[in-house]
């Protein structure tokens, strides 16, 4: 199958397109808004619509330089689908069980509903990015953005091979929220930048979970403006962990693979908290915790627990 594009100041799709693995592009002229499903845009694209589009390839809803891009009440089945924007991307529900990608040029994007059972979810804006709840396959969740919001948690784990988690831009939670990448076959989770609450007096937490199978790594501080109330990592491999500020919840760290390894790069505190830090490598299977030069742990009152085979201390 051959590569189609439709492009005009609306669509009215009568008939079925079927390009096999061919991919599709419908796209409006000019800088229109668009809207696919029952979303708002002056080029629309019905469900019904997206229904008579049949190809193994990619769907691709509006275009790089086009206005903002509304979605809500979309089927797409297994359709691996592309949504673009020159401006923001709003979104409602949405439903395939293939890829999801989006993608903006000027904007931000919020997701104000859940997804769930994608294969994998991509988000690339030049705005704020905000999460609900996703859940998706084997191809994982990667985000980037200028900001990420998260509002409720992340999971790759429907399947038995997990897919990575991967969140590039400065992470805010404004909820409780958990990371899961555990499954038969592990996957990693990561954070290019910051992580802080939205408030500290909202004592959130944040809770990740990669399998004995996947890494964990954070770049930038943890709290650093707004503090966490609890930091866990409840399994894992590798573990890095950055400066880190949190609350009387306490840190709590487990990594438990076979030659497993945590690794401080700065200070890490639950002084104003007394909150409790247990840093767990195992006291077998040759279990390392390794604090780096600059590095330090203060709890105040708290206790403070390190575990490994092997404990290195370079400050």
């Amino acid at each position: 199958g051959g590569t189609i594009t439709l492009t005009g100041a609306n669509l009215i799709l009568n008939g079925n397109l079927n390009t096999g693995s061919g991919n599709v592009t419908l796209k409006p002229s000019g800088s229109l808004t668009v809207g696919v499903g029952t979303g708002t845009g002056s080029f629309s694209v019905s469900d019904a619509e997206i229904d008579k589009v049949t190809t193994t390839g990619t769907l691709t809803i509006g275009k790089a330089a086009a206005g903002a891009l509304d979605f809500n009440a979309v089927t797409a089945d297994a359709k691996h689908l592309t949504l673009q924007s020159g401006a923001a991307i709003t979104g409602g529900t949405l439903s395939t069980t293939g890829d999801l990608n989006l993608t903006t040029g000027g904007g931000a994007v919020t997701l104000s509903n859940s997804l769930t059972g994608l294969c994998k979810l991509t988000v690339n804006a030049s705005g704020v990015v905000s999460l609900s709840q996703v859940t998706t396959n084997s191809g994982g969740i990667d985000v980037t953005g200028s900001g990420i919001t998260l509002t409720n948690n992340l999971s790759t784990d429907v399947g038995a091979t997990a897919g990575a988690v991967s969140l590039t831009g400065p992470v805010t939670l404004a909820a409780d929220v958990t990371i899961d990448s555990d499954s038969t076959n592990d996957a990693n989770i990561s954070f290019s930048s910051t992580v802080n609450a939205d408030s500290a007096a909202n004592n959130r937490t944040l809770t990740l979970n990669a399998g004995a199978g996947g890494d964990i790594g954070v770049t930038g501080a943890v709290g650093g403006s707004q503090a966490l109330q609890t930091f866990t990592v409840t399994e894992a491999d590798d573990v890095t962990l950055p400066a880190m500020t949190v609350g009387s919840g306490g840190i709590n760290v487990t990594a438990s693979g076979t030659g497993s390894l945590i690794t401080l790069t700065g200070a890490i505190t639950t002084a104003a908290g007394n909150g409790a830090i247990t840093l767990s490598a195992g006291s077998t299977d040759n279990g390392q915790f390794i604090m780096n030069t600059g590095s330090s742990i203060a709890a105040g009152a708290g206790a403070i627990t390190l575990m490994g085979d092997v404990l290195t201390f370079d400050n």
